[in-house]
């Protein structure tokens, strides 16, 4: 269900759906035995430092062929991070952070992992973009520097909502949505929303915001408070604004 629950921008949903449809017409284009080349490494090594990056569009699982379109997995970046914390060579690990968020399923799950292993191995973030999901994840890795223009926060969640009612009776398709329990699967597609539909999603937009700012307000050792008014509410902050409301710790190279 919190598949349909979006952590990120309007933009990056607008661009992952895009991407979901290029990747989904390539994969129809394909022959069985295509040979396909190998997915770029989340994972790599700098010196002493274990590099896994965090890029694109943020979605449940492994994220597969649509690694080649700007989509990565939360179970990705597990992978990348069992890499990391097992090169022997890697005395810390850094996060490199390009993303402006994603699924909320999958999220917490990702963020206690990161939380694990950085508490075997020093842990910080550079993020030219963690917005969203993307820095609810970062957040417990520690540290976090961004750059003059780096983009941080949109702690927030939304939902999108498309009802497909009309165009399917203009095309002489009627749909009979039967229901045992009055609050069975109101928001769908196949019927105009209710004002008891939006209300029971809006509670589960608001319970998610809330779990969202707790984590953040625990990880950045606040209140909730300060996370919501001060950091939350779905605001972004670039470079050093994110420094001032506590987001970031520095702006740096």
């Amino acid at each position: 269900m919190l598949e349909n629950f979006w952590a990120g921008t309007a933009e990056s949903y607008v661009a992952y759906q895009a991407n979901l449809e290029k990747a989904n017409a390539a994969l129809a284009a394909m022959a069985s035995d295509d040979e396909v080349d190998p997915f770029p490494p989340l994972y790599e090594r700098d010196g002493s430092v274990g590099v896994v990056k965090i890029e694109g569009s943020l979605i449940p699982g492994e994220a597969g062929f649509y690694r080649f379109f700007g989509i990565t997995g939360y179970d990705d970046i597990k992978n990348a991070l069992i890499e990391a914390v097992s090169d022997r060579e890697a005395k810390s690990i850094m996060l490199y952070c390009r993303s402006p968020g994603g699924s909320v399923e999958g999220v917490a799950s990702c963020h206690d992992f990161i939380k694990v292993v950085a508490g075997v191995k020093p842990m910080n973030v550079y993020s030219e973009m963690a917005a969203s999901a993307c820095y609810w994840i970062s957040a417990a890795a520690g540290h976090i520097t961004t750059t003059d223009t780096g983009i941080n926060g949109s702690i927030g969640t939304v939902k999108v909502h498309m009802e497909r009612s009309k165009m399917l009776d203009m095309d002489g398709i009627k749909v009979t949505v039967m229901r045992a329990g009055k609050f069975k699967m109101l928001a769908n597609s196949y019927e105009p929303l209710t004002e008891e539909a939006k209300a029971q999603e809006q509670i589960m937009l608001d319970d998610l915001y809330e779990a969202f700012a707790s984590s953040v307000a625990e990880d950045r050792s606040t209140t909730y408070a300060i996370a919501d008014q001060v950091m939350g509410q779905g605001k972004v902050f670039m470079g050093k604004r994110g420094v001032e409301a506590g987001l970031v710790d520095a702006v740096g190279t």
